[in-house]
């Protein structure tokens, strides 16, 4: 594995150890609950644990493109867009 790679995966399970971090606090709590489609649902928690991520990996790699699951499905731009 090269140092990149290594660095790159150190910074991939932080991201998701926070964002599980913010899914556990969140559980006991009331969901806000949106709907994307007729059996697909997203809650306030998803939008946290995403923004979570996406806060980790913009320190991380302010250069990237992010493309996210939730929210306005399309590319969360973060950096100059080449």
């Amino acid at each position: 594995m090269t140092h990149a790679t290594a660095s790159s995966l150190q910074v991939a399970l932080l991201a998701a150890r926070e964002a599980g971090e913010v899914l556990r606090r969140r559980l006991p709590r009331k969901r806000q609950v949106e709907y994307k489609g007729p059996r697909d649902i997203v809650t306030d928690a998803d939008f946290a644990a995403q923004a979570a991520i996406l806060a980790r990996l913009k320190s991380a790699f302010p250069e990237h493109l992010i493309l996210s699951e939730e929210g306005r499905h399309d590319l969360d731009l973060f950096g100059p867009v080449p």
